[in-house]
């Protein structure tokens, strides 16, 4: 938590209004060095629930607070709750049911958009049926982290962390995950309110957003393709990957014409990822790659155009 004054209570409080014996889960709360009252909060909330542990680190953001967290617990399965966001009532004992039954490496829950007085954007799965990683990834799974509850062995057996210090942490790292797993089940029913705020930082153009896409996580994408995607699955990231540039395209539009002028130059410098584009099966990614490739220097440019007759 940072900063979240407003809601870290709301979301604590989710979390025990469960059909669930309090000793069955911990609650495990990370300060991430936050100078308001949300560390006040949390112990005091910790005082009264005996399976909630607060913990305070110096400030390192979001993906270094949920390492310490993965750290410090020992369930067999680790569920990402962000701060400001909260769970339905009861939703733990369904969730706990499905994991003993099918015992997934990962299982992925529904969730829905709420702006603190409305639902929209409900998710529901077609098919409730448990699959192995990559014919899931192949269906589309959403990336943030918080929607796929997680076996801490298979963490653990695999070392996955997030990359800390970047935006998109969850792109660069649950699509790795959910392609290894074994086994991903899925449960219907709402479980995960993501609260939508208008003043949040994602909203705001910043050209880091842009960057940390094509200087990190498409390039870390792209190497898990090469070396561990078997050859009948790599479309799947070749689709993906090429999704990821268009939103560095994307988020860079966002921001003033000299930021536009150094992503330009950046965005050629990383053309070893066009490839991407051009394996993809998605025929409006495929003429990106060709555009883009022969004109690198003129990618945003080009992006702009095609945009604007998408239009």
């Amino acid at each position: 938590m940072y900063n979240v004054e407003k809601y870290i209570k709301k979301c604590i409080f989710s979390t025990q209004k469960q059909n669930v014996p309090k000793s069955e889960y911990e609650v495990i709360v990370v300060n991430d060095g936050s100078p308001d009252g949300s560390l006040a909060i949390a112990e005091k909330l910790s005082l009264q629930y005996k399976n909630i542990h607060v913990y305070s680190k110096k400030n390192g953001g979001l993906s270094s607070a949920r390492n310490f967290g993965i750290s410090k617990a020992q369930g067999d399965y680790i569920f990402f709750l962000d701060s400001d966001d909260w769970i339905e009532d009861n939703s733990l004992g369904r969730i706990i049911s499905k994991l003993r039954d099918e015992k997934p490496d990962i299982l992925c829950i529904c969730s829905c958009r709420n702006n603190g007085e409305n639902q929209f954007s409900t998710q529901i799965f077609c098919d409730t049926t448990f699959v192995p990683g990559p014919k899931a990834l192949a269906k589309g799974l959403r990336p943030e982290a918080p929607f796929s509850i997680v076996s801490t062995s298979f963490l653990n057996k695999y070392k996955f962390r997030f990359y800390e210090g970047i935006y998109h942490e969850d792109s660069e790292l649950t699509p790795r995950m959910h392609y290894l797993a074994s086994k991903i089940s899925f449960l219907n029913g709402l479980v995960y309110n993501y609260y939508v705020n208008d003043q949040s930082i994602m909203g705001k153009p910043n050209p880091k957003k842009s960057y940390d896409l094509i200087n990190v996580v498409c390039p870390h994408l792209s190497q898990f393709c090469d070396e561990h995607v078997k050859e009948e699955d790599k479309y799947i990231f070749h689709n993906m990957i090429s999704m990821y540039l268009n939103n560095s395209l994307n988020f860079i539009l966002k921001c003033d014409k000299s930021e536009q002028d150094k992503f330009n130059t950046c965005f050629a410098n990383n053309k070893q990822l066009l490839y991407h584009y051009r394996r993809s099966t998605v025929v409006k990614y495929r003429v990106e790659g060709y555009l883009f490739s022969f004109f690198p220097k003129h990618a945003l440019d080009l992006y702009k155009l095609l945009f604007s007759f998408k239009k």
